[in-house]
């Protein structure tokens, strides 16, 4: 997984993941992608929403709003495996924004934006 800090002109796709989906399901992550740099994530535009299985690391929904926005299954799976490796460092779930740009050969890299705890689970998390 390679991580870096960009500029937004190179942004692909932009979001804000949860490492658990709800209070039912530990083992799902959940997130939302707008397309470009997160003009949209204020709640202006509707986001595509992806819910990734950890536990078999498969996509088990997908939510299209924005039918131009096509992110490949394997930054999905990519996105959920992220979220769960910040959830074992932070040792409680996590929310994290983030973005995926593509470099000049058409590779994919995702830069993390911020990290926070999930505060409103009812169960004991951090």
């Amino acid at each position: 997984m390679m991580l870096h800090s960009y500029g937004t002109q190179n942004i692909f796709f932009s979001g804000v993941g949860f490492s658990v989906a709800d209070e039912e399901n530990w083992d799902e992550a959940a997130f939302q992608v707008i397309r470009g740099g997160g003009c949209g994530v204020d709640g202006t535009t509707t986001p595509n929403i992806i819910k990734i299985d950890t536990r078999h690391h498969v996509i088990k929904s997908l939510e299209i709003n924005q039918r131009e926005l096509f992110v490949p299954p394997t930054i999905s799976l990519e996105i959920a495996h992220l979220l769960k490796w910040l959830q074992e460092k932070f040792a409680c779930p996590v929310d994290v924004e983030f973005m995926v740009n593509r470099n000049g050969a058409g590779q994919h890299q995702l830069s993390i934006v911020q990290v926070r705890p999930i505060t409103h689970l009812k169960r004991e998390s951090c």
